[in-house]
């Protein structure tokens, strides 16, 4: 009788220790650079991560007791709506911890691939993740980005409009943003221009309120609120199930310990254009979107009030790229010429099925806000 199967089982006691483990890991992010099995990939840090610094060779590995639709696993063989994993591309793991010198994880929570479209980046920032809504119209969800580092004085109208012009000419913004604005009474107001709110209906509410009056002025942080991706919001919600306001585990993250509205975190982000979507077809149009979420740390949530600026702070984090424009431009090139043409029957909703996305941990759980000691460093 073959009773090798019985070397494999997963017994309850194995689950609950990895499981254990996975609460106390801590996020990473990896650059591919081979595949190694069908379990295991080995790349360079892109940040450091449990004392090991950037560029750091790292073996990531699957853990056999959790089964997830974003499994490492699974993204290394591919399926028709997300590629496989090549060298080049870049995953970040919620939570990670070492076993024998690999990092061993249960899920990668966002990756670049040959389906993502236009100029791809690998963005870190101040990040702020919204409440997601779910209706006839389909799921959304925003994503605001703040670069304190960048924060400007404002004296006046003329202030005002220099400082939205160089908001939009930043590489990060694609040419678009608005404010978090402080006065010197201690209000906090953001305003994102847009076609329903335009510049000068900021400038004349500021003007009426006397934020400019004498010698007050106002500080502008400059902010971007992107529409988060699809596939995105799938791994937060279930998007077939209409919802006003929902916060799943991804939004979890954002939210403070009291309190009912998200702040900013420390945040790894991937955007790339995307065909924009509504009552379940395409619109025709083409939008900027957060494809990937992950925040870099397990730190507080930090208001909009409260929020480090170069004009307040020191050591304030700006918003960096991992890549330069021409990088971007040869990296879309060739992902144009790998990727396949897309099947005109492709389903309109999300790569994702909700059965599958059952995760073996919960990513807000608290014991998560106290990393660990897993100081065994990496072996290659």
């Amino acid at each position: 009788m073959d009773l090798s199967f019985a070397k494999n089982r997963i017994d309850d006691s194995e689950r609950a220790d990895v499981q254990e483990r996975l609460l106390k890991g801590q996020p990473l992010f990896l650059e591919i650079d081979e595949i190694v099995s069908a379990d295991t990939v080995s790349g360079v840090l892109v940040l450091g991560a449990f004392g090991a610094p950037p560029d750091t060779k790292v073996h990531v590995r699957q853990v056999r007791t959790h089964s997830h639709i974003d499994s490492l696993t699974r993204h290394i063989q591919g399926n028709d709506y997300f590629p496989a994993l090549r060298k080049g591309d870049i995953v970040a793991f919620d939570r990670v911890y070492i076993e024998g010198g690999d990092a061993m994880t249960a899920n990668l929570t966002a990756r670049t691939h040959d389906g993502m479209k236009g100029r791809v980046q690998f963005l870190m920032g101040m990040a702020r993740a919204s409440a997601t809504t779910v209706s006839k119209r389909g799921a959304q969800q925003f994503l605001t980005v703040a670069d304190g580092s960048q924060s400007f004085r404002a004296d006046d109208a003329d202030d005002i409009r220099a400082v939205y012009r160089r908001v939009c000419e930043m590489p990060w913004t694609a040419g678009s943003g608005g404010f978090i604005a402080r006065t010197g009474n201690g209000r906090t107001f953001e305003y994102h221009v847009n076609r329903e709110n335009p510049l000068d209906a900021f400038i004349e509410e500021v003007i009426a309120q006397e934020h400019l009056k004498g010698q007050r002025w106002i500080e502008l942080i400059p902010v971007r609120k992107f529409a988060v991706g699809r596939d995105q919001v799938a791994r937060d919600v279930d998007v077939r199930q209409d919802v006003k306001k929902a916060v799943g585990k991804v939004g979890k993250q954002f939210m403070p310990d009291k309190g009912p509205y998200p702040g900013f975190r420390k945040s790894a982000i991937i955007l790339c254009d995307e065909d924009e979507w509504a009552f379940g077809g395409k619109t025709g149009k083409v939008h900027r979107v957060a494809a990937g979420i992950q925040p870099l740390d397990r730190g507080p949530v930090v208001e909009s009030r409260s929020l480090p600026s170069r004009i307040h702070h020191k050591n304030v984090m700006d918003v960096s790229g991992l890549y330069s424009e021409a990088t971007m431009d040869r990296m879309a090139a060739e992902r144009a010429e790998r990727r396949p043409p897309e099947p005109e029957n492709k389903r309109s909703e999300s790569s994702y099925s909700r059965a599958d996305m059952a995760s073996g941990y919960d990513s807000g759980n608290n014991q998560s806000n106290n990393p660990t000691a897993n100081n065994m460093p990496f072996t290659f």
